[in-house]
């Protein structure tokens, strides 16, 4: 089934768009359509953090990577945009804590 799949910011300005109706079933699928489609995208995307959310919902993937691979429902958007640096460290000290615990 065709779904949205949003990017944003320097995504959307490589991609030049920012939204594309493609056959995915997972996020993953999204994800490859990207990189099939731009093939740059991998080495742009390589050096940055970024968040996947599905519908409302961020995927939680340094916990549960396995959600890339959830089915999606028919109404789901998919939306891939960069951490800002606070978000990055944010998410670092968390995940330091996790650690220490």
């Amino acid at each position: 089934m065709l779904r949205t799949v949003k990017v944003y910011g320097h995504l959307a300005e490589h991609c030049g768009q920012s939204v594309f109706e493609a056959l995915v079933r997972v996020p993953a699928d999204a994800i490859k359509f990207l990189l099939c489609n731009f093939p740059e995208l991998r080495s742009l995307m390589r050096d940055g953090y970024y968040k996947v959310a599905v519908g409302k919902f961020d995927l939680q993937l340094a916990d549960h990577p396995e959600q890339l691979h959830f089915p999606l429902a028919d109404s789901d958007v998919v939306r891939l945009f960069l951490l800002c640096l606070a978000q990055v460290v944010a998410a670092l000290a968390r995940f330091s804590l996790e650690l220490r615990l």
